[in-house]
C-alpha cells in the first residue's frame, strides 16, 4: 500500500518519455528485422544473426534502454527535490527502492515477451528453427538477474550524477553491452577479448540465454552448460547483488543533494 502511489507515479512518468517507445520496443523489433534480413542476403549464414542466437542478444542489450528511462527518472526526482521530500514521509529505503524497481521490472517484462513474440512472428515467415514455448519461459526467467541489475545500476546512476550526465553513464553501459556482449558479434572466436568480456556481465548472460534457446556458435557447435557457462552463472549473479548492494548503501546514506 505504502508504495502503490510510487509505483503509479513511476510508471506514468516512464510512459510519458518517448525513449520508452523508440528504444525499448521499436527498436529491438527493428534490430531483429534488419539483421534477418541481412542474415538471409548473406553468401554464408551467421550462426550470430540466426533467431535462436540473436533473440537472446538483443533481450539482453534492450534491457539496458530500461536502465537509461529509470536513470533519467531518479535524477530528475533528485533535481526536483521529490526524494527528499519523499524522505520525510512515512515511507523507507526499500519503498523507494520497490517503487523504482517495479515499474522498472513491468516495463522490462513486456518488453522482453514483446521481442520474444517478434520473433516467433519473423520465424513463422522465413521458416527458420525456432525454440519452444518452454524455452521461451526458461529465457525469460534467466534474465531476472540481469533485469535486476540494470534496474539498480539505472537507480544507481541517477543517484550519483546529475539529471545530464545520468544518461551519458547509461549511454556508456549500453554501448559496452552492446560491443562486448556479442548480441551480434561472434566473441566467442576472439580469444583473449572473449576471455575478457566472460568478466562483465553482458557476455554470460547472453552466453546462459544461448544456452537455453540451443544456439550455435560460430563452429557450429551448440552452446552448452560448459565451464563458460557455469562461470556465466556466478559473473551474472554477482553483477546482480553488487548493484542491488550499492543501491542499499547510496538510499542508506541518503545521498540526495
Amino acid at each position: 500500500m505504502k508504495t502503490r502511489a510510487l509505483i503509479v507515479r513511476n510508471l506514468k512518468e516512464m510512459l510519458r518519455d518517448p525513449i520508452i517507445y523508440i528504444f525499448c520496443l521499436l527498436f529491438p523489433i527493428a534490430m531483429i528485422s534488419l539483421f534477418v534480413i541481412i542474415n538471409s542476403n548473406l553468401e554464408v549464414v551467421m550462426p550470430v544473426f540466426q533467431l535462436k542466437s540473436l533473440i537472446p542478444g538483443i533481450l539482453v542489450f534492450s534491457l539496458s534502454f530500461v536502465m537509461l528511462v529509470i536513470s533519467i527518472i531518479v535524477s530528475k526526482d533528485k533535481k526536483t527535490s521529490l526524494l527528499r521530500r519523499l524522505f520525510i514521509s512515512p515511507l523507507k529505503k526499500h519503498h523507494f527502492i520497490l517503487g523504482y524497481f517495479i515499474v522498472g521490472f513491468i516495463i522490462e517484462i513486456i518488453q522482453s515477451i514483446i521481442t520474444i513474440l517478434v520473433g516467433f512472428i519473423v520465424s513463422t515467415i522465413t521458416k527458420e528453427e525456432y525454440f519452444s514455448f518452454l524455452e521461451s519461459l526458461l529465457l525469460l526467467f534467466s534474465l531476472i538477474p540481469m533485469d535486476i541489475f540494470f534496474i539498480a545500476f539505472g537507480i544507481f546512476a541517477g543517484l550519483i550524477f546529475s539529471d545530464s550526465a545520468a544518461p551519458g553513464i547509461s549511454s556508456i553501459i549500453i554501448t559496452a553491452c552492446g560491443v562486448l556482449g556479442g548480441a551480434w558479434m561472434p566473441i566467442d572466436t576472439m580469444g583473449g577479448f572473449a576471455d575478457f568480456c566472460k568478466f562483465l556481465p553482458f557476455y554470460p548472460a547472453i552466453y546462459l540465454a544461448r544456452i537455453i534457446t540451443k544456439a550455435a556458435h560460430s563452429d557450429m557447435s551448440i552452446y552448452s552448460f560448459d565451464t563458460t557457462g557455469i562461470i556465466s552463472i556466478f559473473v551474472v549473479l554477482g553483477y546482480m547483488i553488487l548493484s542491488v548492494v550499492l543501491v542499499f548503501i547510496f538510499f542508506n546514506k541518503k545521498k540526495i543533494k
